[in-house]
């Protein structure tokens, strides 16, 4: 029987414990680079804070605290990241199809107005939206602006 050459043999167990260990490390320095991207930033914000004389902790704890400190600060989260996070939702999903997306912005207001013309035109339950005539024209007035984040004129 013949032996099989060298390009050909399977290999040994220490070489396929170094390829894992090389494949673990690249995932793991992949999954790393969101975090310390993050790390950099507060890092770099913290910088910043220093020259203007402020507190980093404190400003970060008061950050955190406001973001998800109570149920409130929570719920504004929330309301403020949906539109973004669906924006960015039309951005990947243009790229992927291959099609060119250059408008965020643009997505955000037709969400918006998308978004209104649905809440005045379809039937809805009378505590969501009323059928009154003032009611609709507040509606028109306010869905918009509170979708694209200008909450005060």
């Amino acid at each position: 029987m013949a032996q099989p050459t060298p390009s050909t043999a399977a290999p040994s167990l220490d070489q396929r414990a170094r390829l894992q260990l090389k494949r673990f490390v690249d995932g793991g320095a992949e999954a790393l680079l969101p975090v310390a991207a993050v790390a950099l930033a507060l890092v770099i914000g913290a910088g910043m804070l220093l020259a203007l004389g402020a507190d980093p902790l404190a400003a970060y704890r008061s950050l955190v605290e406001g973001a998800v400190g109570s149920v409130s600060g929570i719920t504004q989260t929330l309301v403020k990241a949906t539109p973004l996070l669906l924006v960015g939702l039309g951005i990947v999903i243009a790229f992927r199809g291959g099609v060119i997306n250059i408008g965020g912005e643009g997505q955000l207001l037709v969400g918006a107005l998308l978004a209104t013309a649905i809440a005045l035109y379809l039937p809805l339950p009378g505590w969501l939206l009323r059928n009154h005539r003032r009611d609709r024209k507040a509606a028109a007035l306010t869905i918009p602006r509170s979708s694209t984040g200008m909450t005060e004129p």
